[in-house]
């Protein structure tokens, strides 16, 4: 990751066509939710550019960071539940190791420079350990992917999104079943 003092080429979409929330599209036209939020807290200091490796971790990190670091950052300055927070940090730091140290072994079979770089705002030193966890997951993904265990890509994966979805809970009150129940609710359809 790289920091970055201004915006690369973005376009702004207004509320209405995204709903309530203000979002950016990426030069390549994929849409990074949330933006207003962040701005509001920050400003454009602390810009990183992400290079996404899969879409997996992609969507992830441009749907929901956003989300995550605005109420993480006031949570954490209120002094809501800080210990859990840093403890479910903490875990999701050590699943995206296991899952690094897993890919690691496969580091000549994926290009570094990524299918699309995406700038994002660092509001907090948690949230700069959520960003590092997301984009060394998606690296790790991505090269996992290509090699002889992308068929247990899902089962690789599952502590990562548990200690995850414990994160989002500790922080936004979403619960932990919830990625379950719409994974369900889209194989039903």
């Amino acid at each position: 990751m790289q920091t970055q003092s201004n915006m690369t080429s973005t376009t702004q979409i207004p509320p209405a066509s995204t709903g309530f929330q203000v979002a950016r599209l990426t030069e390549k036209g994929l849409v990074v939710k949330g933006c207003d939020k962040i701005d509001k807290i920050i400003g454009e200091l602390n810009l990183v550019d992400v290079k996404i490796h899969s879409w997996q971790l992609g969507r992830v990190i441009r749907r929901d960071y956003y989300l995550i670091t605005n109420n993480l950052f006031f949570n954490l300055r209120r002094g809501n539940g800080v210990t859990r927070i840093r403890e479910a940090l903490t875990q999701l730091s050590e699943e995206a190791d296991v899952l690094e140290n897993m890919a690691r072994r496969f580091e000549e079979k994926l290009p570094k420079e990524g299918i699309d770089p995406v700038q994002m705002r660092v509001v907090s030193d948690e949230a700069e350990i959520l960003l590092s966890a997301l984009t060394r997951v998606d690296y790790a993904v991505s090269k996992l992917l290509l090699s002889d265990l992308a068929e247990l890509i899902e089962e690789n994966l599952r502590p990562f999104y548990a200690a995850y979805d414990h994160l989002k809970y500790q922080i936004i009150g979403q619960s932990p079943a919830s990625r379950s129940q719409k994974e369900a609710e889209k194989n039903n359809s």
